[in-house]
């Protein structure tokens, strides 16, 4: 039995990632005849036990059958609540507490958000919990206020005058973040990991082992019910039950029992950082053979997870971890007993302390870097080197980390990437080996900070860290309403407005179509740019409409193109019949947003590409797209899976 659990755990793991049904039957019957071979039938048996629960495929989800939900989650700007099973997203302007009773009006509809390749995509974060639908109401009626402890403490927190230690106390304690404290360390929970761990350890110097952790697991499920039971909680809960119940199996076994269990409750966890970096560390702890440093245990672990789930990485503040989590810990028991205990003494301290972790936090430097299949496989390889004792293991790990910080440099593509913005345009140029970026055009929102929240994530996780060139096409707030936002988080070498003979990416230069041509419409006189990349030939519209294209046919009447992004968002007011037909583009890609009101692409649009055969794709279809390019060739790729060799026609 010893390891079998681990085993399984693994297995169970591995089978929550693989997502396709199919691969996942030949797996686990592999599985299942390799353990009815060298183990014993019950071990088996278990195998297969496990595999019919995985192999049970959901049920599809309907909408909620009642508009009078329970409110389970408060989050910003929306709420997750609860009528019988099913559970749907609210977005409402009305201050609403946990296990509030609402009434909403409306429909429901279903969840459809801006999804941009290797970035969080919300709406995969909520179906993986089962949460497909969502209603939007700006107000909504509150039938019956919670009366739960969580609700009176959310409530105290939100009387508090200080809007920056509501802040911290909301994400400390609720995991409502609009404050810049560590996300790392508090989606992880291992600040709570440690509080539990030393009030175990001191425990046990007074009484039995068992008793000192069946209190910690009773005082873990208080904190559950007093807060909203983060990953963290449940995991502390799991893991330290099946220790206490199943005492006999061996601590793999344990490890392994406890990730089956969690992962069966909580099939969503597989993808969650509060439960991937401690299964890390105690897979570590398990196999480890070689006396390592603790720190750069820490390091070898947390660099590749930082990557993974942020695309940056400070080596210094991993180094400093253990006491930031101990600082963390200190600044969580200060938060919860401010939130029982609203007494203004606790705020000085607080916010000074709450004030000094984010001064210190910033202390180091940061790598950018998108995680590539190769260099993970190569770091764990290295890693499990490492942890056997291999000499060599930690300059292999080294020189890894230091390729993220070069990887730009090293990249012989080039890539076109259509930022999906929403009902906008934001279009990414980045030229093979670091050698130019380039933005076309910067959409603005009332609502949201699109370059801080979209735009600069696409830049970071490439390692960008300035823009050479950022033309805006023309002075329409979907296409340059962000400048000053965006000027405001990155350095811009230049910014094209007018138009011009021709343009640069640095060396790189690249002509203006129709520069001398005036149109008193500000669409229809967008600057219209050609680009040619190892011969891809790139068109980029605008929201040029059709007397611009009737221009475009006259000036270049033998110009044909590979790839085409159609003006003004695929409006019926461009991409003309003859303008697709002379242009004989292999691909066409249009930016808009979903469920738009001017309903983009328009549908004679769509049939004027199909009817040429040409090939489209559209953000609020497919998300971001991206286009990459070498010498040899040039393929596609978007967010939603398509992908495509581009060929010349």
């Amino acid at each position: 039995m010893n390891g079998s659990y681990l085993f399984i755990g693994l297995v169970t793991l591995l089978a929550i990632w693989v997502p396709y049904k199919w691969l996942l039957c030949v797996f686990l019957i592999g599985i299942l005849i390799f353990y009815w071979r060298h183990f014993k039938v019950k071990i088996a048996m278990l195998v297969l036990l496990l595999s019919l629960l995985l192999l049970v495929f959901p049920k599809p989800i309907e909408p909620p059958m009642s508009k009078i939900l329970k409110v389970h989650e408060v989050h910003t700007n929306y709420v997750i609540a609860q009528a019988g099973k099913t559970k749907a997203l609210v977005y409402t302007d009305t201050p609403l507490g946990f296990d509030d009773i609402i009434q909403v009006s409306g429909n429901y509809e279903s969840i459809n958000t801006i999804h941009n390749i290797n970035d969080f995509h919300f709406q995969t974060w909520l179906a993986r919990r089962n949460i497909h639908y969502q209603i939007q109401n700006k107000n909504v009626r509150i039938l019956k206020e919670g009366t739960s402890f969580r609700h009176r403490i959310l409530s105290n927190i939100q009387k508090k005058k200080d809007q920056q230690a509501a802040a911290w106390l909301e994400a400390m304690l609720f995991g409502i973040h609009e404050t810049e404290l560590s996300y790392f360390i508090t989606s992880s929970g291992m600040h709570i990991a440690f509080l539990m761990s030393a009030l175990e350890r001191f425990l046990t110097r007074y009484i039995h082992r068992q008793k000192a952790m069946l209190c910690v697991i009773v005082l873990s499920g208080c904190l559950g019910i007093c807060t909203s039971f983060p990953t963290a909680i449940w995991r502390i809960l799991c893991f330290r039950g099946i220790r206490l119940v199943f005492d006999r199996l061996s601590y793999k076994d344990q490890v392994g029992l406890g990730m089956v269990v969690l992962l069966r409750i909580f099939p969503y966890m597989a993808y969650e950082l509060g439960f991937l970096l401690p299964v890390a560390f105690m897979l570590v702890g398990i196999f480890h053979r070689a006396k390592r440093p603790r720190w750069a245990q820490s390091l070898s672990i947390m660099i590749p997870f930082q990557f993974l789930f942020f695309h940056s990485c400070n080596p210094i503040s991993i180094l400093i971890f253990p006491y930031l989590r101990k600082a963390y810990a200190f600044l969580y028991i200060l938060c919860l007993l401010y939130g029982i205990f609203p007494y203004p003494y606790f705020t000085v301290f607080f916010t000074w302390l709450s004030n000094a972790l984010s001064t210190f936090e910033t202390i180091g430097f940061e790598s950018f870097y998108r995680v590539s299949f190769p260099w993970l496989l190569l770091w764990l390889v290295s890693l499990i080197h490492y942890i056997e004792g291999e000499r060599k293991a930690k300059y292999k790990l080294c020189i890894l980390f230091l390729y993220t910080f070069f990887a730009p440099y090293l990249n012989p593509f080039g890539e076109i990437y259509i930022i999906d913005v929403g009902q906008g345009d934001c279009t990414l140029i980045s030229l093979p080996y670091g050698q130019g970026v380039m933005l076309v055009d910067v959409m603005g929102s009332k609502y949201k900070n699109i370059p801080k929240d979209i735009i600069m994530e696409q830049l970071r996780m490439r390692g960008i860290r300035k823009i050479d060139t950022v033309l805006l096409t023309h002075d329409d707030y979907d296409h340059s309403g962000g400048l000053k936002e965006l000027q405001e988080c990155i350095p811009i070498t230049q910014i094209i407005t007018e138009k011009q003979e021709k343009g640069s990416i640095r060396n790189y230069e690249f002509p203006i179509v129709l520069y001398d041509y005036q149109h008193p419409d500000s669409n229809e006189n967008s600057i219209i740019t050609y680009f040619d990349f190892y011969g891809l030939r790139v068109l980029l519209m605008g929201d040029a409409g059709v007397e611009a294209e009737a221009e475009l046919m006259k000036k270049y009447p033998k110009l044909e193109v590979d790839v085409l992004k159609l003006g003004h968002h695929g409006s019926k007011t461009s991409s003309s019949l003859p303008f697709l037909h002379q242009l004989q583009p292999s691909l066409a890609l249009i930016s808009a947003g979903r469920n738009n009101r001017y309903g983009h692409p328009h549908q004679e649009v769509l049939e004027h590409l199909k009817q040429e055969h040409i090939t489209a794709l559209m953000t609020p279809k497919e998300g971001g797209i991206s286009i990459k390019f070498c010498k040899f060739f040039a393929f596609f790729k978007t967010a939603s899976g398509e992908f495509g060799i581009i060929k010349h026609r």
